[in-house]
């Protein structure tokens, strides 16, 4: 199965408009949020492929900066509710 099959219907925005309200992805800004979430799978893809432990390093560097740029822009953390 390729990623690009998988993403959409992961993260796709849903159809109902108060639950769209609550997502932490505006819409005008999805196509970023699509864009650095294809650049991570494709970055894990070619991790998960590397021959060697150093090949592997600067794949798996990559990857967590591509994570921690789109966390850091799009993550939402919610309190524990007492």
């Amino acid at each position: 199965m390729h990623w690009e099959s998988v993403l959409p219907k992961l993260i796709a925005p849903p159809l109902d408009a108060e639950m769209r309200d609550e997502l932490p992805v505006e819409a005008a800004e999805f196509a970023d949020f699509y864009d650095r979430a294809a650049v991570a799978a494709k970055t894990a893809l070619d991790a998960s492929q590397a021959g060697t432990l150093e090949q592997f390093k600067p794949l798996g560097a990559q990857l967590r900066a591509s994570c921690d740029g789109c966390h850091a822009k799009y993550m939402v953390v919610e309190q524990p509710k007492p």
